[in-house]
């Protein structure tokens, strides 16, 4: 296959979930086969990182169109939901072939959104569950599920995590869990908030620690929260980090992820800390149940059930044996299914189908 030159679009400037998959997609990318650049809205920390791993970047503004028109792309990739409308008009400017990646669950009452999507010529659905959503408004055949990859060597058993530990004054007996990802309401902090508040009652030896930030938003929500946790009396059980470069090493020093979401399309951090070697607690929601297989790689907990969150916490705080048994079998699972070098290579053969099918 000739180097294609593909042009991926983003609507943010800051790094969240899908900005991160996209990353770690670029950085394993076979640059004889796909020659990238990218649009995202402005200078921020996502441009800086595409800057390191030496991908051009063009920011929204004037200038774009005649920046695409030179770079003359073969194949433009949308690298969210909401980048699609900007991205199919680029793509009809240039008459070549749009491919939109459906990285959320996308609410129902966004059917206009939907049905415009509709447009490219291929929509990924980041699991089954954004898929049986998409397929409500979009033509079926027109969805392909690629799981997110994860780089299986950068997040291994291996990596060290005690200084984190020690910096969070975390103690060796003591049992860390950690909700990572953005800050934002739907994540499910405030059951986690309540299920670790039961924890310390019943007199655990653990910690939690809440790792990330409040990326498109004005904070609110975070001080909510550490209003909380004061409310709670868990100022000396709860550590807030902000936001981290260092994933390797915060799944690292976990003894348990916590994954609480309300609804959520995947879970990128859930591969993560299972190619870590780490257990995992999850809610039941959305596409989680296709990444975690329950009681064999984790425990599923129904959502918005800080209850039921506790009952697993606590089970895996008196388990040091459970806990390293789902993290073995989690590890299995993460470098058998979710792999970063099967995604690229799932995502170059849908390129070649795209393309072909234009011809």
């Amino acid at each position: 296959m000739a180097t294609l030159r593909v042009l991926y679009v983003d609507h943010v400037s800051e790094i969240g979930g899908a900005q991160r998959s996209l990353l770690e997609m670029l950085a394993a990318m076979d640059r004889s086969l796909v020659h990238p650049t990218v649009v995202c809205r402005g200078p921020g920390r996502f441009s800086t990182e595409l800057a390191a791993l030496g991908v051009e970047v063009f920011f929204y503004g004037t200038e774009l169109v005649g920046k695409v028109a030179a770079y003359a792309p073969h194949l433009i990739h949308s690298n969210a939901f909401r980048a699609i409308p900007l991205s199919l008009n680029l793509a009809r400017m240039r008459n070549t072939v749009c491919i939109g990646h459906c990285r959320d669950m996308v609410p129902m009452w966004e059917r206009n959104a939907l049905q415009s999507s509709a447009a490219a010529d291929y929509l990924i659905a980041v699991s089954s569950a954004v898929k049986r959503r998409l397929a409500t408004v979009v033509p079926y055949q027109k969805i392909v599920v690629i799981y997110n990859g994860v780089d299986t060597r950068k997040f291994a058993p291996t990596v060290k995590g005690a200084h984190l530990r020690q910096a969070w004054n975390v103690r060796g007996s003591e049992v860390l869990f950690g909700v990572v990802g953005q800050v934002i309401r739907w994540k499910g902090h405030l059951d986690f908030l309540y299920a670790a508040k039961m924890v310390v009652d019943d007199g655990l030896p653990c910690k939690f620690v809440i790792v990330g930030d409040s990326l498109f938003n004005s904070g609110e929500f975070k001080e909510e929260l550490k209003t909380l946790v004061s409310t709670l009396g868990l100022s000396d059980r709860v550590v807030f980090t902000g936001f981290r470069d260092d994933m390797p090493a915060v799944m690292a020093a976990l003894d348990v992820l916590v994954l609480p979401s309300w609804e959520e399309p995947f879970g990128r951090v859930v591969v993560e800390a299972m190619s870590s070697g780490r257990a995992v607690i999850a809610t039941n929601a959305g596409g989680i149940p296709e990444v975690v297989i329950k009681n064999v790689t984790g425990l599923l907990v129904p959502p918005r059930d800080p209850c039921a969150l506790y009952q697993a916490m606590a089970t895996l705080a008196r388990s040091e044996g459970l806990r390293r048994r789902f993290g073995a079998l989690g590890r299995k699972r993460a470098v058998e299914r979710f792999s970063i070098k099967e995604h690229v290579a799932k995502i170059l053969y849908l390129y070649e189908n795209a393309l072909g099918a234009r011809r």
